[in-house]
């Protein structure tokens, strides 16, 4: 299992103490942040705001919270805390499956001490041996706040009250709804009340708001002759050629394969459906969902299977759909709550299931949806381990680097020497102790170095994200030290503005706080051939016999030293060639992309003057990702009389838009243009063969879209032979040529 970096992407402070909670305008949403779960940090902003409410109930006020798994001590602090304080607790906290069990059980134990004004209700299924009160929501009676008390304060989650679910895509909603809160606490009560017997004899229930557009579903929804609620909602859409829908997914089991299988229903009749998912669902449901790749749709499984991959786990549930809904044209929606696509949830388990119509918090939904589709985790790029050292060797290789890296091994520079060794580890000592400083380190060369050599070949690029390293120091060692890096191993630019200042003499040496790099422009998108330098400087020995360290490694295993970043292909679409051709009565438009990324769409427009009035005539879907070449066709059979003139507009998942084009057709011709190029020593050769006389331009770009060098040309009729200066590096380019009637792009290599 490759380690993940664990920097956060946003940084939340411990809550342990307010004078009153900020809830802002209500209702709220909280998502965890996906860059803090794609490196397999904690994310633990809703448990903050949980812990945030508790610390601001007032005493006499009753806080009621049903759960599924709870073992999170700064939650479990805070609710003895309240208790101690005079704050009524009515806790309903599951025992029913072996894995709620085992979380927990050293919660009841802690909680075992509450007062008697407290109750703990273990809860126990009658369904079957896989049916738990999964449910995951907290009322507050009254809470502090910055606008004054408030009253009936509602948090309903995805999220289970553990330290490893912070490590998950989540989301939580916050109300203060009278109506919403009243239904909660009687649901609650019939919980408590049929513990621990379970669910048997009760009803299914839901509470309507439709004036707020809220709809609360309380289930187990028992008896396979009982709706589905989903399908329902979904049977609810209507011109559905209009419709979005994005669903993000936990658990997804084939017994609920009707849902997968309305969705793709759905894709193909014209609506575009989304869908996140992790790949730890069952084969029938990733086999129907596969075929939204067919339908104009997008599928990404994030992976919980493979060891050797990144990992990302999405534990909300949630859909968006926007459209005619009920026959209510421009409507948007949010499903959410705890309820997985799995018979249990349905039919057995204990769940909530939130529909919100026309909500203010349905934006916040679509957004998150869209950031959690590109998560790219970072994986380990180069990583060292100095177990088994004797801490003076002259240099160490990586113990391990990703595909198509290489590196450097760590060295020292000549400042530093070796009087004392550090086992597994990797150790220095300032050669001339002097009062030290930064700039008296990089005089004197005291400093640890190594080197990346990114050897990306194609379209893929390496853009860096952070370094981790384990550091110690003897008593009288270096304490202050910065990270540099350099694109030439000549000219380093510090990393930070300020210097790591330290203390502690651990032996084995502490992980110190992660350096990023995903702020640094000139670490992104790094092509094939490009070396990066890394250095650590260190300063601030008392004496010249004080060590500064790598290390110690405290495994055969571990990363003592890690670089993290991810490659990519840097180019969202490749547009190889773009053309019109006459034939007879009817124009042949298209065009061919050697690679796609996050193509949603391509229009084509038409118009009989070059500048305006284009009208749309043709809309088909993109390939979404693909890395390999895809054409696309369409035959305009009402072209006008004369020169038609074509643009394409592509469009991202994201909803930016690329415009190529104009070219031009005219009735009867028959256009068969084409262009090869490759690479001199100090010249890029180009032959072009064209059907007709022109004036073009020829633009060479790099493979990161900066143009390098044009030339204007002419063109005649058959083979043109052209010879740009250029004294390019070895990488991957592209050549375009401009005309009145052509637009075409020739990517080569230069070795």
């Amino acid at each position: 299992m490759r380690r993940f970096l664990y920097s956060l992407l946003f940084v939340f402070t411990s809550l342990t103490a307010f004078s009153q909670a900020n809830l802002q305008s209500l209702p709220q949403v909280l998502f965890t942040a996906p860059g803090a779960v794609a490196k397999g940090s904690s994310s633990p902003i809703i448990l903050n705001k949980i812990i945030e409410l508790v610390d601001n109930t007032p005493a006499n006020d009753t806080i009621s919270m049903s759960i599924y798994m709870f073992n999170y001590d700064p939650l479990i602090t805070a609710i003895k805390n309240a208790d101690t304080r005079g704050v009524i607790l009515r806790l309903i906290i599951d025992n029913s499956r072996t894995d709620s069990q085992d979380v927990n059980a050293s919660t009841f134990t802690k909680l075992s001490t509450l007062s008697s004004n407290a109750e703990v209700v273990s809860f126990n299924s009658d369904a079957s041996t896989s049916s738990i009160n999964h449910t995951k929501f907290v009322l507050f009676s009254r809470v502090n706040t910055t606008s004054g008390l408030q009253s009936k304060i509602l948090v309903q989650s995805s999220h289970n009250f553990t330290s490893s679910d912070s490590k998950k895509l989540q989301d939580a909603i916050i109300f203060n709804h009278v109506g919403l809160y009243n239904s909660f606490w009687k649901y609650f009560n019939e919980i408590k009340t049929r513990t621990p017997s379970g669910m048997a004899g009760y009803t299914y229930t839901e509470y309507t708001d439709a004036a707020a557009g809220i709809k609360a579903c309380f289930l187990p929804r028992r008896g396979t002759s009982q709706p589905d609620n989903i399908i329902d909602i979904l049977n609810s859409i209507s011109n559905v050629s209009t419709a979005k829908i994005k669903v993000g997914m936990s658990d997804w089991v084939v017994s609920r394969l009707n849902v997968a299988q309305k969705l793709t229903q759905l894709s193909a009749a014209g609506a575009r459906v989304e869908v996140v998912v992790k790949n730890k669902i069952d084969p029938e449901i990733q086999t129907e969902l596969a075929k939204l790749n067919n339908t104009g749709g997008y599928l990404k499984m994030y992976n919980l299977v493979n060891d050797d991959d990144p990992t990302v786990n999405i534990h909300a549930k949630f859909m968006v759909i926007e459209g005619t809904i009920n026959g209510v044209a421009n409507t948007q929606m949010v499903v959410t709550g705890s309820h997985n696509f799995t018979t249990n949830a349905l039919r057995y388990n204990n769940e909530i299931l939130m529909v919100l119509t026309n909500s203010p918090l349905f934006s916040a939904y679509a957004t998150y949806f869209d950031n959690i589709k590109y998560i790219d985790p970072p994986v380990s790029v180069a990583r060292w381990n100095f177990r088994g050292l004797v801490g003076n060797e002259a240099s160490v290789a990586a113990a391990a680097t990703a595909s198509g890296i290489t590196a450097d091994p760590v060295t020292r520079g000549s400042g530093y020497n070796t009087v004392n060794t550090l086992p597994n580890g990797f150790t220095s000592a300032v050669t001339s102790f002097t009062t030290s400083s930064l700039a008296k380190a990089k005089t004197n060369n005291e400093f640890f170095q190594f080197a990346l050599n990114v050897n990306l070949t194609g379209d893929n690029v390496l853009s860096l994200y952070a370094v981790d390293a384990r550091i110690r120091r003897s008593g009288n060692g270096n304490n202050n030290f910065i990270w540099a890096y350099s694109l030439d191993g000549n000219n380093y630019t510090d990393i930070s503005s300020s210097a790591t200042t330290f203390t502690d003499s651990d032996d084995a040496g502490i992980f110190r706080p992660t350096v990023d790099l995903r702020s640094i422009a000139a670490l992104q998108a790094l092509a094939g051939g490009t070396k990066v330098y890394f250095r650590l400087y260190g300063w601030g020995s008392t004496t010249s016999g004080g060590s500064f360290a790598f290390g110690r490694s405290a495994t055969s295993t571990e990363a003592t030293l890690d670089v993290s970043g991810v490659s990519y292909n840097v180019l969202p679409v490749q547009l190889n060639t773009f053309t019109a051709k006459a034939q007879n009565n009817k124009v042949k438009v298209e065009w061919q992309t050697l690679s796609e990324k996050h193509n949603a769409s391509f229009i084509l427009l038409r118009s009989a003057e070059a500048a305006k009035n284009y009208n749309q005539i043709y809309l088909t879907s993109g390939q979404d990702t693909k890395s390999t070449p895809t054409t696309y066709q369409f035959d305009d059979l009402n072209p006008v009389n004369g020169t038609n003139y074509y643009k394409l507009i592509q469009t991202d998942l994201d909803g930016n838009q690329q415009v190529y084009g104009p070219i031009t057709a005219k009735v009867g011709l028959v256009a068969k243009n084409t262009i090869t190029t490759f690479a001199l020593a100090n010249t890029v050769e180009v032959k072009v063969n064209f059907d007709q006389q022109a004036s073009g331009q020829l633009a060479l770009y790099n493979i990161n879209g900066s143009r390098l060098t044009t030339a204007n040309v002419q063109l005649h009729t058959g083979v043109n032979s052209f010879s740009i200066p250029a004294n390019i590096t070895a990488g991957v380019y592209l050549i375009k040529l401009t005309t009145q009637a052509d637009i075409i792009v020739n990517k080569f290599v230069k070795n």
